[in-house]
């Protein structure tokens, strides 16, 4: 008899299955809706045919195992050329070109090295120039020598000294002022937007101008003719002021305008002194609130104003 729990064959005069204790009785009598199974068949123990579920697992099984084994050589195959270290390339059996003894250094065919130029470095203007003397008083002929500030301390570069009208003083580019004739100017040191100024009058009879471009000439060692057309005296440079526009918070606030150009002596003039009064050093100071003009005259005939707002007062 087979078992139908475990599918193994048995003397069925025993009382139970050997293999796996499964009663005689429950094997004889197992029924189901349609036939008894009988001693000769098996319901998918070990000696029976197998079920589809089986056959499906036995397939996919194989499967499975072929998939592992096919992954696992690829995986040697990639370890093994990973590890091989690469072969280096075949050294060239020609021996370098020695240079030619009779090329010419001439020789056009060769490429020129083109020469190698180290970056210009572009110059910073420094922060601030400040004057040892902002307003200066000399007599005819009489030199002073002018001290410059630079701020920062460290900065290193040109400063550019000018004077607004050289028949009253001059000034060389060390600083040195020397009084020329009678009147009124301006020196000025400047480094790019920077720059300082010092108002200059000397005490004595008017200059000769004749005189006065000799001896500029023999210091400075130019022979360009001030009369020249190529060249611009002071007197033909328009009159411009630092400002044009300008507002004072209240009464005593005060800000110094800066002329250049227009032949110097500057006039100072305000339209309204109630409101604002300028000196002749071209210092605005706030009286009271409102508007006014301010306007400053070279002694060319050029003029140009600056409007002046007072806010509170």
């Amino acid at each position: 008899m087979r078992c139908r729990f475990c599918g193994g064959f048995y003397d069925p005069s025993l009382p139970q299955c050997p293999n796996c204790g499964y009663q005689t009785e429950e094997n004889q009598s197992y029924v189901t809706d349609w036939r008894t199974i009988g001693p000769d068949e098996c319901a998918g123990g070990f000696g029976g045919p197998r079920s589809p579920i089986q056959i499906a697992a036995k397939w996919l099984g194989g499967l499975l195992v072929g998939l592992l084994i096919v992954v696992a050589v690829v995986g040697i195959g990639k370890g093994l050329s990973a590890a091989t270290p690469p072969q280096p390339a075949a050294a060239s059996s020609s021996a370098p070109a020695e240079p030619n003894p009779s090329a010419s250094a001439g020789d056009s065919s060769a490429p020129a090295k083109a020469p190698q130029t180290k970056p210009e470095e572009k110059q910073t203007p420094p922060e601030a120039l400040s004057m040892n003397y902002t307003d200066l008083t000399l007599q005819v002929q009489e030199k002073l020598a002018l001290e410059l500030t630079v701020t920062p301390s460290d900065w290193k570069g040109t400063v550019k000294w000018s004077t607004s009208d050289q028949y009253v003083a001059w000034v060389d580019q060390e600083g040195t002022i020397t009084c020329m004739g009678g009147g009124e100017c301006t020196i000025t040191a400047s480094a790019g937007k920077v720059k300082a100024q010092c108002r200059v009058l000397c005490n004595g009879a008017a200059s000769d101008h004749n005189a006065v471009d000799t001896w500029v000439k023999e210091q400075t060692g130019s022979q360009a003719d001030p009369d020249d057309g190529d060249s611009k005296s002071e007197s033909d440079t328009p009159l411009t002021l630092n400002l044009s526009d300008m507002t004072l918070m209240r009464p005593g606030d005060a800000y110094i305008l800066v002329a250049d150009g227009g032949g110097g002596h500057y006039t100072w003039t305000s339209a309204n002194s109630y409101v604002a009064t300028v000196d002749d050093g071209g210092v605005v100071t706030a009286v009271s609130r409102g508007d006014t003009t301010v306007t400053c005259t070279g002694e060319n005939g050029d003029s140009v104003t600056c409007r002046v707002h007072v806010t509170y007062g």
